[in-house]
């Protein structure tokens, strides 16, 4: 099942990577002019990542399994990519910021769930029972909207 949704509060992904088995982040454009210095820093203190150091208009993944941070990278001048596996699923998130190609990947199986926006793209999945899952899809734009 596949889940497309719009959400008001970037609070959202904290409680996804809370709740959720797998939830893969990829940035498109620009992911951190909107979101204010206290969410970066309570992102960045929850779960040992280092938001707070991705720079305008970079390239950003995040990959997280059970709430904790199993990989992240930032491109300053460069796209980001990590392949990995859940269950038996193969998944792909590769970020392209404005100057590197200017696009989100996020596929699994080789099916693109990425919604591709500006600013920052999650998917995130569970077993819903076995080899059933739920995947949920959204996105935030990070350079118009203020995130608090």
């Amino acid at each position: 099942m596949i889940i497309k949704r719009q959400y008001d509060k970037i609070q959202t992904i904290i409680d996804q990577i809370k709740s959720k088995q797998l939830v893969l982040i990829s940035a498109k454009d620009e992911a951190i002019n909107a979101i204010s210095p206290q969410f970066r820093n309570d992102f960045d203190n929850a779960f040992g990542a280092n938001l707070r150091n991705l720079g305008f208009r970079q390239s950003y993944i995040a990959v997280f399994h059970n709430g904790k941070l199993v990989n992240e990278s930032i491109g300053a001048n460069n796209l980001v990519e990590y392949w990995g596996q859940f269950y038996d699923l193969n998944f792909y998130v590769k970020s392209a910021g404005a100057s590197q190609g200017n696009e989100s990947n996020i596929k699994i199986n080789n099916i693109e769930f990425s919604p591709n926006n500006r600013g920052l793209n999650v998917v995130s999945l569970e077993e819903a029972s076995p080899g059933k899952f739920i995947f949920n899809s959204f996105n935030f734009d990070t350079y118009e909207k203020s995130y608090q």
